[in-house]
């Protein structure tokens, strides 16, 4: 009698413990903390070159900071593709940065926040705001380059047939 009592009590305790530690603390190695109590991203874009025109910017900040996202593309001239181009500082580059998409929306109970954004192919600037309830203001700036598949593909199919001959 005492076994059929204690024995369920006992792995109705152990499920119980069990549950409690599915609420762990995310991964810190996945999100890269820019301030303890304002913001952070989920995924960090900033210098990365891509194919995809096509990226979820995501994190958590505190509920009711309202989030401002500006994205930027740097047009330049028409006769040079990306791969063409020599590598050299923004200063040096000749074009601008043109306005393409600007979002701000308020950060909701969950704390944790996702915006779709489409790119151009070229370089990219997105520019996250966030302000918090006391007024603080956190910023960080996310450069990504996409680049053309075909582009790319040709290229490297040139340079392995130049050095063929």
């Amino acid at each position: 009698m005492f076994k059929k009592t204690v024995l369920p009590i006992v792995l109705i305790a152990a499920m119980l413990t069990l549950n409690a530690a599915v609420f762990a603390e995310p991964n810190k190695s996945v999100a890269r903390k820019l301030d303890v109590t304002t913001f952070q991203l989920t995924k960090n874009l900033d210098g990365t070159k891509t194919f995809e025109k096509n990226q979820v910017i995501s994190g958590k900040a505190e509920e009711g900071s309202e989030i401002t996202m500006t994205i930027f593309w740097f047009s330049t001239d028409e006769d040079s593709t990306i791969l063409s181009k020599k590598k050299s500082d923004e200063n040096n580059s000749e074009g601008e940065w043109i306005q393409q998409e600007k979002y701000i929306w308020e950060v909701g109970a969950s704390e944790i926040f996702a915006k779709p954004v489409s790119l151009n192919i070229g370089k990219n600037r997105i520019i996250i705001s966030v302000k918090d309830k006391d007024g603080s203001v956190v910023q960080e700036v996310i450069n990504v380059e996409v680049v053309p598949k075909d582009e790319l593909t040709d290229y490297i199919n040139n340079m392995i047939l130049k050095n063929l001959k």
